[in-house]
């Protein structure tokens, strides 16, 4: 591989992908590549968002040509308790300990 000054854009334009080394050039080199996330929504919901399964389909690919992973520094368990508001919908929410 060889080293060059050229930003990431410049090198993917030229088809130079290969020759991104720092991580913040590949960073911009995945930022460039992976487009809009469709949001979606659930049945129930008011709202729209875009979802884990989307972000890592989209991601993952663009991210394993630059050579960039990514992986959890921690994890804990969560309990939560649900209950159901007044127009009947279901609500999960932390437990008070876990707070």
């Amino acid at each position: 591989m060889t080293k060059t000054n050229k930003g990431a854009a410049e090198l993917l334009t030229e088809g130079y992908a290969d020759e991104v080394a720092d991580i913040h050039q590949a960073m911009i080199a995945i930022m460039l590549n992976v487009g809009y996330v469709q949001k979606e929504s659930s049945p129930g919901l008011n709202y729209t968002f875009a979802g884990e399964v989307a972000l890592i389909k989209a991601l993952r690919p663009v991210m394993l040509d630059h050579h960039v992973y990514a992986f959890p520094l921690s994890s804990s368990i969560v309990q939560s308790d649900a209950y159901q508001t007044g127009r009947n919908a279901l609500i999960r929410a932390p437990s008070p300990a876990n707070v």
